[in-house]
């Protein structure tokens, strides 16, 4: 699978073009940061960059909302955002990033975690998670990152979405 990667320098950056019945801010750079992914997708190694990086406290959606629905970098899982009320409510909450990883990457970092699974069935269903919650995190992002990608760069990238 091949993504475009290209940047294009344009005359008026500040611009932006809506299409629609009504203009939706993509995000909230001041909001909270969320980072969407089934487990195995790789959310925490990036959260704990992003968060140092950042200088606001990585938190799993749990741990975000008994402290309070502070600033954070905050890991969610498609139950996570049925919980918060939706899609459209988490958006609005602040940046949204999927963090793309393929079925076969999930379950291989799956079973580096637990190498005492059954190593089909453990694919089986990393596969049947990951298209089954697919759907949920393709209409709450903001942003996708691939998961593929070297941890660096996906902060790089995240950092840049987030204009800092």
């Amino acid at each position: 699978m091949r993504f475009i990667q290209k940047k294009v320098a344009v005359a008026e950056p500040d611009k932006t073009r809506t299409h629609g019945s009504r203009p939706v801010r993509p995000y909230r750079p001041d909001g909270i940061v969320f980072l969407a992914g089934v487990a195995g997708s790789g959310r925490g190694d990036l959260g704990r960059l992003a968060s140092e990086r950042l200088g606001i406290p990585f938190r799993s959606y749990k741990e975000w909302a008994e402290a309070g629905r502070d600033r954070a970098v905050v890991a969610l899982d498609e139950a996570d955002i049925g919980l918060e009320g939706g899609p459209e409510r988490v958006r609005s909450l602040g940046t949204v990033f999927y963090l793309m990883s393929g079925a076969p990457a999930v379950a291989e970092r799956l079973l580096r975690e637990h190498p005492d699974e059954d190593a089909d069935g453990l694919r089986v269903r990393a596969a049947e998670h990951f298209f089954a919650a697919e759907p949920v995190f393709m209409s709450t992002l903001h942003f996708l990152l691939q998961g593929f990608r070297p941890l660096e760069e996906q902060v790089r990238e995240l950092l840049d979405k987030l204009r800092l």
